[in-house]
């Protein structure tokens, strides 16, 4: 009975056990959207539910005809409508537990709008995405991979609250709303986690995903040592690791060669820093961080780093990294004080 029942305002006897237990019916079912009224209930699935978020769907869902209906692509249509019927602003809140989804459902909502306004999704002859709303789809790598870390309850847990604006309006001589800009009003940084972690937990994914990119880039490298038989590879690795130094295909806001300087993280592993040593033996479970690196860098020319911007970035991951492992001395002549003793490697990293 509680497949029937797409909205739980309209179970005969609503209480928490009934609730609990139409919720529970529909997960075991692969029904993971459940309304009560105006509000969306999102369960974690889990697994891939093929289909689910698929272009099709992304276009069935975009009408002004169609009520709310159980699905993210639904409620992201119906303040969609609002803006193109009202001319108000809208807000979709996102809220939940750790592992629950927020991420991902943020990244839905933000596709579907995007997509919305460009018509891509009702015209076979789309007018191209312009480059707002290519960088907002786009952006997404960029923003995990400096806010997000593996938690002990989820392996890209965001480790930050924002709220995201997108601003519509009109273009040309067309009535037709699209996306014409978009920024992040907040954003609440976990920054503790960069100086340590809990046993089982990681520190924000660029750290790994640079170190990572400097030991896949080190293997094409023609001073790198020869690798040992034992090593092994992912099959994957030569178009990863050449991306690294090749020029872009136009439109695709790949890294160029100028942007990638590994210097300061050549040879090193996530155990060469304090900040990271009490993590190194931590993985994903899915994902491959020398391949989000790529993403990362991506997104980073997508949104608009130029080359010298992308390089100090990385200058600045490194000297965070490198002020991890700066050690203090106590001088001989005031017990109370203390100093970096000379040529210490942490500081000359740092300040490298």
């Amino acid at each position: 009975g509680a497949l029937h029942f797409d909205d739980l305002t309209e179970v005969p006897e609503l209480h928490e056990a009934a609730v609990l237990e139409a919720l529970d019916v529909r997960f075991v079912h692969g029904q993971i959207y459940t309304l009560s009224g105006p509000v969306l209930l999102a369960v974690n699935p889990f697994r891939t539910l093929h289909g689910l978020y698929s272009p099709e769907t992304l276009h069935g869902f975009f009408s002004d005809e169609i009520p709310l209906r159980p699905h993210i692509f639904s409620v992201a249509n119906q303040a969609f409508q609002g803006i193109l019927r009202h001319g108000t602003s809208q807000t979709v809140l996102v809220s939940g537990e750790s592992g629950s989804g927020k991420t991902e459902t943020t990244k839905f909502v933000m596709q579907f709008l995007a997509l919305a306004g460009a018509e891509a999704v009702v015209s076979q002859t789309s007018r191209p995405l312009s480059r707002v709303e290519r960088q907002v789809l786009r952006s997404n790598p960029l923003l995990e991979s400096f806010g997000n870390a593996k938690t002990l309850r989820n392996d890209n847990s965001s480790r930050f609250g924002k709220y995201i604006e997108l601003q519509f309006g009109t273009e040309d001589a067309s009535w037709s709303q699209r996306l014409v800009g978009a920024r992040i009003r907040t954003y609440l940084l976990e920054k503790v986690r960069v100086i340590d972690q809990l046993d089982g937990e990681r520190s924000f994914h660029i750290f790994y995903q640079v170190l990572a990119g400097s030991a896949a880039a080190s293997l094409l490298s023609p001073t790198s040592p020869p690798t040992s038989a034992s090593t092994t590879m992912d099959p994957a690795a030569p178009r990863l690791l050449s991306s690294f130094s090749s020029p872009p295909r136009r439109g695709e806001g790949a890294a160029e060669t100028g942007d990638v300087d590994f210097a300061a993280f050549s040879g090193l592993s996530a155990g060469s820093f304090n900040y990271l040593r009490r993590s190194c033996g931590q993985t994903l479970r899915q994902g491959d961080d020398a391949q989000d690196f790529e993403a990362t860098l991506a997104a980073m020319r997508t949104v608009g780093f130029s080359s010298a911007e992308v390089r100090d970035v990385l200058r600045a991951l490194a000297a965070v990294l490198y002020l991890g492992n700066v050690e203090f001395a106590v001088p001989a002549s005031n017990s109370e004080g203390s100093e970096v003793p000379a040529w210490d490697p942490g500081a000359a990293g740092a300040c490298g």
